[in-house]
């Protein structure tokens, strides 16, 4: 299944968002945007997670269709497609700093297994973004940068995240 897939098929069915060039950066390209009457569309189907305080996310593999991020433009006022994630994968919250943003990439970066003996236990001070049972779920993100952390790297150093996220 391509990214983004189903939910663009949902997007049609719905007759929401609309394709529009962005020549902001120096190499123009097209981006899936939304009015905030057409989430509102999407939040009536109950599918749209808050995930603006990042946390740990349950739900859809990408081979099952992912989780749909949505990202809010605070200055064009809009909401724009941002790109898909999966379950197990950790959102962060809104980077603070050039180090929070160090920190949870080195993190990422560390391992490229997951030990099949282990299991993860999801520390209590840990959010939970649960879109499970859902079949096109959708993440609304806050309007700041935030990071996904892969599912291996979030398996193996759950810990190391929830630590770095309360230091900033």
């Amino acid at each position: 299944m391509k990214t983004g897939e189903k939910f663009y098929q949902l997007c049609t069915k719905l007759g929401i968002g609309k394709w529009e060039w962005n020549f902001d950066s120096t190499i123009p390209k097209t981006e899936l945007i939304f009015s905030i009457e057409e989430i509102h569309k999407l939040n009536d189907l109950k599918i749209v997670f808050n995930g603006e305080n990042g946390g740990f996310v349950l739900g859809n593999s990408h081979d099952d269709g992912g989780i749909h991020l949505l990202q809010l433009d605070i200055e064009k006022n809009i909401i724009k497609y941002a790109g898909e994630m999966e379950g197990y994968e950790y959102l962060s919250s809104p980077l603070k700093s050039e180090l929070h943003s160090n920190e949870l990439v080195k993190i990422n970066n560390l391992t490229t297994e997951i030990d099949a003996n282990k299991k993860i236990t999801i520390p209590k001070t840990c959010n939970i973004i649960d879109t499970s049972d859902i079949d096109v779920p959708v993440i609304l993100l806050s309007g700041y940068k935030q990071f996904i952390i892969n599912k291996k790297s979030t398996f193996n150093y759950i810990n190391e995240i929830i630590e770095i996220e309360k230091k900033y």
